[in-house]
């Protein structure tokens, strides 16, 4: 076999086409060629990516990531704590920071 043919046999195996119908909208997004939404293309990546989770090849990575986090839970917590304070307004807006009372 030519180096052609395997190319495209190897561009034609089923979870190949999955990945280039994944990064697709990306493609067609950076070029302008539409503005529509590609909402099952979105569907089939997500798909893609959680069954790569699956994989027993990486089961191990995800499990390791996955009780990191959990450890972390209590840390994460006050991170996010304190980043919804940080965007809250004061009540009352600066008028009452200033003290004029009106």
């Amino acid at each position: 076999r030519t180096g052609f043919k395997r190319a495209v046999s190897y561009a034609l195996q089923p979870m190949n086409l999955v990945d280039l119908v994944a990064i697709l909208p990306f493609w067609i997004k950076m070029l302008g060629l539409t503005k529509s939404s590609f909402g099952v293309l979105r569907i089939i990546r997500l798909a893609r990516v959680l069954r790569m989770a699956r994989s027993p090849a990486i089961a191990a990575s995800v499990a390791v990531f996955a009780r990191a986090i959990q450890a972390s839970m209590p840390a994460l917590s006050i991170l996010f704590f304190f980043s919804i304070m940080a965007r809250r307004p004061p009540s009352g807006g600066p008028r009452r920071l200033r003290g004029d009372g009106g």
